[in-house]
């Protein structure tokens, strides 16, 4: 399945990803206006992986309980505006399931936990878990279900006949709740200020939207994101160039010669004395009259700039 970033656009239309919809708000306003990702952490992205090696095995095991799974990957999109939906890939559908035979159709939600992970879901469910509350509502609107059949994988758990933990979920929002958040980040794109900020334990992959002072200006002008990528391959060029230059040179002061003709090339290499300040004694003759090297100096002002692509 291909990937997206939490908010896209294709062809006029904007679709937000179900299970980015719990992000911190700002988080999606970065999304909404083409702000640069970053990579999860090794340890996030081995929870990620888990998730996809881990789902089949939550599948098989289900069925050989006898529910009747179906649906697997499915596209469902939940239309908010005529230009607005909200657009996902479930991880099935349960026929009838056992646990809730009451139910003709519910959802199937499949997580991997660590115990620790799992011992939180049992003291604070959804509460402690509010991103997976979006994911799950989105879907259960866009496919009209009531419920949701939860199913978590225990992966410290080594007997197999007690990995799987499934709860029954109702639906945790309604839409009128989804369609407000919605509303929130696209007034905030249209004033191009990003709105305030949610804290989540969830991985936010726009971490430079969160500083707590200094909050950047947004930029969405083409022009200045590419001044800024040209300006950061110059400085990477400037770095190989410098390399370059350290390795050459050392290459000809390798050379047995110190005064040479090569072609229209003329080579000299001599000694060149200079003196500069040892600190450490001077240091040592301001300590016999209390003073320190920073009762001479004089601070002087200059601007720096620091170009990071986050």
């Amino acid at each position: 399945m291909e990937q997206f970033p939490p908010a896209y656009t294709v062809d006029g239309h904007i679709y937000y990803r179900a299970s980015a919809l719990g992000m911190c708000p700002r988080a999606l306003f970065a999304a909404r206006t083409g702000q640069q990702p970053v990579s999860p952490p090794p340890q996030i992205q081995k929870a990620f992986d888990d998730g996809n090696t881990y789902e089949p095995i939550a599948i098989q095991q289900l069925r050989d309980k006898g529910y009747a799974i179906t649906g697997q990957q499915r596209e469902v999109q939940l239309p908010i505006t005529e230009h607005i939906s909200v657009i996902g890939h479930i991880d099935g559908l349960v026929v009838r399931p056992p646990t809730i035979p009451d139910i003709p159709l519910a959802l199937l939600e499949i997580k991997a936990f660590a115990q620790s992970t799992l011992d939180t879901w049992y003291q604070s469910k959804l509460d402690a878990f509010p991103h997976y509350s979006w994911q799950i509502s989105a879907y259960l609107l866009a496919l009209q279900l009531d419920y949701a059949l939860l199913t978590i994988l225990n992966k410290d758990e080594s007997d197999i006949n007690k990995r799987l933990k499934l709860f029954k979920i109702p639906l945790p929002h309604p839409k009128a709740d989804i369609i407000a958040r919605i509303r929130l980040i696209e007034d905030a794109v249209a004033k191009n200020t990003p709105p305030e900020c949610e804290p989540s334990s969830f991985f936010c992959p726009y971490p430079y939207m969160h500083e707590s002072k200094d909050d950047p200006d947004i930029i969405t002008d083409e022009s200045i994101i590419k001044l800024f990528q040209q300006y950061n391959s110059a400085i990477s060029a400037q770095e190989k160039v410098k390399k370059i230059v350290q390795d050459l040179r050392a290459k000809i002061m390798a050379l047995d010669t110190q005064n040479a003709r090569a072609g229209r090339f003329h080579l000299r290499i001599s000694t060149v004395t200079t003196s500069y300040l040892d600190k450490e004694v001077l240091s040592e003759f301001l300590g016999q009259y209390d003073k320190t090297y920073s009762d001479f100096t004089k601070p002087s002002t200059y601007q720096r700039v620091t170009l990071e692509e986050k």
